[in-house]
Order: structure tokens, then C-alpha cells, then sequence
């Protein structure tokens, strides 16, 4: 799963995306983004279409959820999910 969100990623993100993980319970994926300041519209597609190669890559009965969520620097990211991105601050 984290290679498949890895690979979902490219292109897709921004200076703004802090962090990208999930978390995986039973039949339940939730595709989680932080993001610095102000969340673009852009930044809203991106997210949207990461969420659409991993449904388009997983069985039909796994269900994909995705929180784009606002959480400025430096606050501190929430403990992992399973991150697949981080940047360096």
C-alpha cells in the first residue's frame, strides 16, 4: 500500500503538502494530507487524484476515504498514520 500511494504521489505534490500517509483498518483505507497554509484548489485536485490511483489499483471492495486537512508549520504532525511523504523542515 505505501509503495502504491508512493507511486500516486508523483507529480502531485506541492510546496504546501508537509506530509501524506494512510491508515489501513480491515476494508477501510483513509488517505490522509496535511498541508501548510491555505489548501489551493490544486492542491485539493491533487489529493483527489492520488485517491483515484489507489482505488484504481486496489479490489473493488476496499473502500478509500481521503482528509485533506490544514495544519500549518511548525506545529507538529500528528503521530504516524504510515507515511509515505514527509518534507524536511
Amino acid at each position: 500500500m505505501a509503495l502504491l500511494m508512493q507511486r500516486a504521489l508523483f507529480g502531485e505534490v506541492s510546496p504546501a503538502l508537509r506530509a501524506a500517509g494512510f491508515s489501513l483498518n480491515d476494508d477501510q483505507i483513509t488517505l490522509v494530507f496535511y498541508y501548510d497554509g491555505k489548501i489551493s484548489e490544486r492542491d485539493e485536485e491533487s489529493a483527489s487524484c492520488v485517491e483515484t490511483e489507489v482505488i484504481a489499483a486496489l479490489p473493488s471492495e476496499m473502500q478509500v476515504a481521503s482528509k485533506v486537512i490544514r495544519l500549518d508549520a511548525p506545529a507538529k504532525l500528528p503521530s504516524p498514520v504510515r507515511w509515505v511523504y514527509s518534507r524536511r523542515e
